[in-house]
């Protein structure tokens, strides 16, 4: 039996942040644009922070959630 996964807001964001990055750098080897390499760092940090952020807030709704659970079910047995 397959095991369903949630769907992760931090990972999606985490992926574009990357992506972003990757784009920006194909672009400078493309000669379209030239990023000075040093900007993409603080676009970077700023991004994993949003994703740390993210991640705790899914981790404390999801503990809710379990927590309700049990004592929905606890209340019922």
């Amino acid at each position: 039996m397959t095991r369903r996964r949630r769907f992760e807001l931090s990972g999606l964001f985490a992926g574009l942040i990357f992506l972003a990055v990757a784009a920006a750098f194909a672009c400078d080897v493309a000669g379209v644009w030239h990023p000075k390499p040093l900007a993409t760092v603080p676009f970077v940090c700023l991004g994993l922070a949003v994703v740390s952020v993210l991640r705790a807030a899914s981790n404390r709704s999801r503990r809710r959630a379990d927590s309700a659970d049990q004592a929905d079910s606890a209340g019922r047995g």
